[in-house]
């Protein structure tokens, strides 16, 4: 769940299934932009020890075949680079690197 400056709630996900400390699995909600789409794509995050302060982080998204005709240009141009940006922007600067 995300909130938004305005206090808007955003559910972005639900988690389908977690091991601590190896991966997550997600229904990943998002509908291009003015659209209400109730399709879903499947992130998987997957989490391995490098030993003692480095992990390697593997996310996949998958069943963008839900999106139809716009699959492609949603997994091209759009979530595969958003995912870049979040893992070394936000995310990064969250475990302190």
């Amino acid at each position: 769940m995300e909130i938004g400056p305005n206090g808007t709630e955003y559910l972005w996900g639900t988690i389908k299934s977690y091991d601590p400390h190896d991966f997550v699995s997600m229904d990943f909600h998002f509908a291009p932009p003015g659209e209400k789409v109730d399709a879903r794509t499947l992130v998987e995050v997957r989490f391995t020890a490098l030993g003692n302060k480095r992990t390697r982080v593997v996310l996949t998204q998958s069943n963008w075949e839900a999106f139809g005709e716009k699959a492609a240009m949603l997994r091209d141009r759009g979530y595969g680079q958003e995912w870049v940006a979040l893992f070394e922007g936000a995310f990064k600067s969250a475990c302190g690197g």
